[in-house]
């Protein structure tokens, strides 16, 4: 018989097994050969689907976990973009409006590390805009290896919904300034 709460202990390591598995593909990316690429991409992607559909099904969510995804996304995907871009595959310009997003949120997260605020971490949630930027920088990396007749289009939708993620986040954070300084001025 199988000891339950063994089981799920088990189960609640699978997302942040997973996340660590993009930052070990992150770090791998730009070494590996060319002809992996595709596939190293699809199996970032899929690490990133699978540990946030385990982590909410079984939840097995933590603050640590969330920043561990987050960084693996933003690393792994920094990763391939910076290493496209190096081997001609992506104009520069193209992977900074792709990751306009990413850089308005380690700016964020830069500003909330120096106001020492470390549960406004734990309250900026993905955004429904962010889930589907994450999904398009994917298909840009795709279409910049496979459908380059593609690129243009997918890199439009792309930057729009990365910059629509980036005023979420923003307005997230804001909102967390705004009612951080009315909890400050009632104590």
């Amino acid at each position: 018989m199988v000891d339950a709460s063994r089981s799920f202990r088990l189960i609640a390591i699978v997302p942040n097994v997973l996340s660590s598995l993009r930052l070990a593909l992150a770090a791998w990316f730009p070494f590996s050969p060319a002809e992996w690429w595709v596939w190293i991409i699809i199996a970032g992607g899929l690490s990133d689907v699978a540990d946030g559909v385990v982590a909410r099904r079984f939840n097995a969510t933590s603050t640590g976990g969330g920043l561990l995804d987050g960084a693996a996304d933003k690393l792994f995907v920094l990763s391939a973009l910076v290493t496209l871009t190096a081997h001609g595959h992506l104009a520069a310009w193209q992977m900074l409006l792709v990751i306009c997003r990413d850089l308005a949120i380690g700016v964020i997260a830069a500003d909330m590390a120096r106001r020492r605020e470390w549960g406004a971490f734990a309250r900026m949630k993905p955004s429904a805009f962010g889930k589907f930027a994450t999904l398009c920088q994917y298909l840009v990396m795709l279409a910049a290896l496979l459908w380059p007749d593609w690129l243009e289009a997918v890199l439009v939708a792309a930057v729009a919904l990365c910059v629509l993620a980036a005023g979420d986040y923003l307005n997230d954070y804001l909102r967390g300034l705004r009612v951080k300084a009315a909890e400050d001025a009632a104590a």
